[in-house]
């Protein structure tokens, strides 16, 4: 599905790569779930609720590139990915 996903706060861009090598770039306001202090911080508990949402929209958004670039059906994406198309139906519908 997905090798990696960066995001650079700086440039508030998020960057997805696949396994195949094809990188997919966007740019996303979200801001870093981290209070830079001297002591440590507790992780807010509802940072894991917007990481996972970040990661679906990220995921969504690679297969519709991926769909666009090798100008194929959802069911052929569905395919090649390895996913059910209802799966790459129910992803897509996050955008």
């Amino acid at each position: 599905m997905v090798r990696r996903i960066t995001y650079a706060y700086q440039g508030e861009n998020i960057e997805v790569l696949l396994p195949n090598g094809v990188s997919f770039a966007f740019h996303a306001a979200v801001k870093p779930n981290y209070v830079r202090r001297t002591k440590r911080v507790k992780a807010n508990p509802e940072a894991s609720k917007i990481d996972k949402k970040t990661y679906y929209k990220a995921l969504a958004l690679q297969i519709r590139e991926y769909m666009r670039v090798n100008n194929l059906s959802q069911k052929e994406c569905a395919q090649a990915l390895g996913l059910s198309s209802a799966r790459v139906s129910q992803i897509l519908t996050l955008l």
